[in-house]
């Protein structure tokens, strides 16, 4: 859905506080494999105001009300945090504009569940970068998410997807993907299964620590991508993270991985000539550097010795989600064309193997790093 009816937005402002006379206009957002988002303009005469509106994709997200429990229980206590010290804190966390009846959400006549934001002012996403200020801030925004909700009990969210990143389930799941799968759409891929074959040691490695009460469980984003920053325009400080939708209790060095792997790539996500997909290393120590500043007085000795992990568990399970969903017909990342999720499984296989070579030397100034902000 890219256009708006004008029936449906009658339905819609009906179950918000809106004036439909000063309703001027909407935009669509592109960007997102998941959920449809708008952006609506309202003009009240000294200013226009924005608000984000956004469908639930309810094939991902198959309950919308423990979905939105997740996001308003931890948008609240980031509010209530940031309130205490910070006189910015409507831009310091996603906020929800509820209904008329209170509710984080609404469902509509053609069964279709869609949400209101209040828009985060003065503030810019980027798709890619190579400033390093940029990094170094992202660093602190996500290390002050972290620490932000080091109190709050992740016992009362909902996982709202089970297993998200629990590596050897998605892991055993693709090869029962792969032993129904015909022979000819896995020989369009033979060499990228075998990858993840070979290399399913990394698939086990942090979920053991988890399964073993030897890792904490924390409340994690799960989806640290660098467009999920926002930054304010002028300073490119960092503000806060976005898109909460996948926000429960998981493993921190996920959230330190995953932002790794999405952002310290020189090419797209699904460039196709892989001699420019290139690990920048130099992007990485910047965002390490900001990101540990922060939570050096929060962070586990176990969880800081995993960070590297993190960072190649994200790589390898993406590209193992990828390559599951062209396998099993696209079902859940959108696509512009039939290979789509199979370009992007390359990328992110050549990345992993980058990061794995890099190992070593990253671990050593994740150590080094640390050892200079706690002191």
């Amino acid at each position: 859905m890219h256009n708006i009816e004008t029936l449906f937005l009658n339905e819609l402002f009906e179950h918000y506080n809106f004036n439909k006379d000063q309703f001027v206009a909407y935009k669509a957002i592109s960007k997102g494999h998941i959920n449809t988002t708008f952006v609506l303009y309202f003009d009240y005469g000294n200013k226009v105001k924005r608000y984000l509106l956004q469908e639930i994709n309810t094939y991902v997200f198959n309950d919308a009300e423990k979905l939105m429990n997740n996001i308003s229980l931890v948008s609240k206590y980031c509010e209530k945090k940031l309130k205490e010290y910070d006189k910015n804190y409507k831009n310091k966390t996603l906020r929800i504009y509820h209904s008329k009846n209170n509710s984080s959400f609404v469902k509509l006549s053609n069964n279709s569940y869609w949400r209101v934001y209040h828009y985060i002012e003065n503030g810019v996403t980027y798709d890619e970068t190579d400033d390093e200020n940029i990094f170094y801030n992202a660093g602190i925004a996500i290390g002050n998410f972290q620490n932000l909700l080091s109190s709050f009990d992740s016992n009362q969210l909902f996982d709202v997807i089970k297993d998200f990143h629990n590596t050897p389930k998605r892991y055993n799941d693709f090869i029962r993907i792969i032993n129904k799968s015909n022979t000819d759409i896995i020989s369009s891929c033979i060499d990228d299964i075998n990858f993840f074959i070979k290399n399913k040691n990394i698939a086990n490695k942090i979920q053991h620590l988890i399964d073993n009460k030897q890792m904490p469980l924390k409340v994690t984003h799960n989806d640290t991508k660098l467009n999920n920053l926002m930054f304010e325009y002028k300073t490119n400080e960092g503000l806060c993270l976005v898109d909460l939708d996948t926000v429960m209790k998981g493993c921190i060095c996920f959230d330190y991985g995953d932002f790794i792997r999405s952002a310290c790539n020189k090419a797209k996500e699904d460039e196709k000539d892989l001699s420019k997909v290139v690990f920048k290393k130099d992007m990485f120590f910047a965002f390490t550097k900001g990101y540990l500043s922060k939570v050096k007085e929060t962070i586990s000795q176990i969880e800081l010795e995993h960070l590297i992990d993190g960072a190649i568990t994200m790589t390898y399970e993406c590209g193992l989600r990828f390559l599951s969903d062209y396998l099993n017909g696209n079902k859940y990342f959108k696509i512009d064309y039939p290979n789509h999720n199979l370009i992007r499984c390359k990328t992110q296989i050549h990345l992993c193997k980058q990061i794995i070579n890099s190992q070593k030397e990253l671990n050593n100034f994740v150590i080094d790093t640390y050892k200079n902000v706690a002191n």
